[in-house]
């Protein structure tokens, strides 16, 4: 007899899930405390060698989604730095400012990087960036290091009489920027100077010209006890500059205006 038989066929769909990953990366920044006129590679100074990076799929970490094969190598990581607001110094637009006698401000702007030779670039959400004090303005402050000038009178001679001594002080190759006045075996103070500017102490010698100087005229740099360039805040120094003047005149009038006073009976 002849059977016949019959096959069912069914069909099935598979459903393959694509997990694809991206990176997000953490820098943490530093401040900076610099002299006047000093290059400061801010890729150096301002921000952490560390780069952090995670592995996400979405919102999700990878620990959460397995990841089949190696993960994927990333080379290349360069941060990018911008500056905000004015300043008097001078930024390349890459890394290295030099700084000038007002402070300034950058913020990280992104990252380039590459994977597999192709390059990327890491912004708004997928780079996170850590400040070094929360709720400062930018990502990194960069501030002029300064430094006071203490100027003390000698004076060498007897003299009862109570002489005052004129001073200017002046940036180098700019005009006067302080002038003041010391009364006696005095002192006085210029604050707010900045540490690695040139600066010139000058005695105005027809002021007091009854006494003489030993030494008029002054060059004032002070780079401070701190490096020029570094990560912990510094402290305002102070330099000192001891001016003698020695009494060579017991007149107390100059000898064009010296007049004989004669008495009449």
């Amino acid at each position: 007899s002849n059977q016949t038989h019959s096959r069912q066929e069914s069909s099935q769909t598979a459903v393959a899930t694509v997990n694809v990953f991206r990176p997000e990366f953490g820098v943490k920044t530093k401040n900076i405390w610099a002299n006047y006129g000093v290059p400061v590679d801010l890729a150096q100074w301002g921000l952490d060698k560390k780069i952090s990076y995670v592995w996400k799929n979405g919102e999700t970490l990878s620990s959460k989604v397995i990841m089949h094969g190696s993960e994927p190598e990333i080379t290349d990581k360069k941060l990018s730095v911008q500056q905000t607001g004015e300043t008097d110094g001078t930024f390349d637009g890459e890394s290295v400012y030099t700084t000038g006698k007002n402070n300034a401000v950058f913020d990280v702007t992104g990252l380039d990087y590459k994977i597999g030779g192709t390059d990327f670039t890491a912004t708004g959400s997928d780079l996170t960036v850590t400040k070094p004090q929360q709720g400062q303005t930018g990502d990194i402050l960069l501030t002029i290091n300064r430094f006071d000038l203490d100027v003390k009178k000698n004076v060498i001679g007897d003299s009862v009489y109570t002489q005052s001594f004129r001073f200017e002080l002046s940036e180098k190759g700019e005009d006067r920027i302080a002038e003041f006045v010391i009364t006696g075996e005095g002192t006085a103070k210029v604050s707010g100077l900045y540490c690695g500017q040139t600066y010139t102490l000058e005695e105005d010698q027809s002021w007091s010209w009854r006494y003489e100087a030993d030494q008029s005229t002054f060059t004032v740099s002070h780079g401070g006890s701190h490096a020029e360039i570094s990560n912990e805040k510094v402290e305002n120094c102070v330099c000192y500059e001891t001016v003698t003047n020695t009494v060579n005149n017991d007149k107390w009038l100059a000898d064009d205006a010296i007049v004989t006073n004669t008495y009449k009976k």
